[in-house]
């Protein structure tokens, strides 16, 4: 029985690298890959709930062989490019326009889940930003919902 490839997961977060020294004994490069873009969501996500950064950029692992050959890499990039400004929120009420920018963060970021989840081919990793993108939006609707109560950063639609 011949051993099963050892693989090293390094780890870039924008400017701070972490170097597997010890690595994991994977069977095959496929369950390697698996590993890696999981990984890479997890990261995302843990950074994007966390508000450590505003953007996941920077987020890469390199994967090596035992011998530190690389053999592939995970880049998380997400891009976010808007029409125009952010649509209206309506709650039961007349819509008003809330000028939170808690709130729009959130739906940015909710939004860059999305485009992520789009490029992902592993259902499990698929699911789990989907629901940190639900997550989010429920913020999003908290975030204004407390600044329609306060009235003071609300504005009757335009259009309206």
């Amino acid at each position: 029985m011949s051993p099963m490839p050892r693989f090293h997961f390094d780890l870039f977060l924008g400017p701070d690298f972490n170097r597997d020294e010890v690595g994991y004994e994977i069977d095959s490069l496929r369950a390697a890959e698996v590993e890696a873009v999981r990984t890479a969501a997890d990261l995302t996500r843990d950074r994007l709930l966390k508000m450590q950064s505003a953007t996941p950029d920077g987020i890469r692992i390199e994967v090596t062989d035992e011998h530190r050959q690389p053999v592939l890499t995970v880049t998380v990039s997400i891009a976010v490019e808007r029409a125009g400004p952010m649509p209206p929120t309506c709650q039961g009420r007349a819509c008003l326009r809330i000028d939170s920018p808690e709130a729009a963060e959130y739906r940015r970021q909710a939004q860059a889940l999305r485009t992520i989840v789009e490029k992902i081919a592993i259902d499990e990793a698929r699911e789990q930003l989907l629901e940190t993108a639900e997550h989010l939006e429920e913020l999003a609707a908290e975030a204004e919902g407390n600044a329609y109560a306060d009235g003071s950063r609300s504005q009757p639609r335009s259009d309206a």
